[in-house]
């Protein structure tokens, strides 16, 4: 039997603390240079990928502004056709069709009006895209149809 005395205890105290006195091993805060380079290289792909996407975006809404002038226009030369059963007398400054310099627009380069079809020529910064638009009677059923040409198809800013 083994009876414990206190020198006993007291070493057996004293072996468990000194495991205590040891200093713990710090944790080392912060990123290391593996996982900082991984960062940067998303950050690099995503801005790839957004930028043209972005500069496409505002070239387009830029383009959007010719697209709402010639709202007028197309208006005012729907109802000359409709007065005139023809398109042939729907130019500039006849038949209540404004005159081409009475539009204007930041990105405007030349608009003209010739017998119903609109043309507009945008600005360089617009990379001088043109948007046609071409007036068809129907005199059978007294309606105007509208279709879209131009360079700005190919490029995505009309349809």
């Amino acid at each position: 039997m083994l009876i414990s005395t206190g020198r006993q205890i007291g070493a057996l105290l004293t072996f468990r603390s000194k495991k205590s006195v040891y200093p713990k091993k710090s944790k080392i805060k912060g990123f290391t240079l593996i996982e900082l380079m991984i960062v940067i290289m998303i950050i690099g792909i995503l801005s790839a990928v957004a930028v043209p996407q972005y500069s496409s975006f505002v070239g387009k809404s830029k383009f959007a502004e010719l697209i709402s002038v010639t709202a007028e226009l197309k208006t005012a030369v729907t109802q000359c056709i409709q007065d005139t059963n023809t398109t042939a007398d729907c130019s500039a400054g006849m038949n209540r069709v404004p005159e081409n310099s009475s539009i204007s627009s930041r990105y405007l380069q030349e608009i003209t009006t010739v017998d119903g079809t609109i043309s507009v020529t945008a600005t360089p910064e617009l990379n001088s895209l043109t948007y046609v638009l071409t007036p068809f009677f129907d005199s059978g059923d007294n309606t105007t149809f509208w279709t879209t040409s131009g360079t700005c198809i190919a490029t995505g800013h009309c349809r």
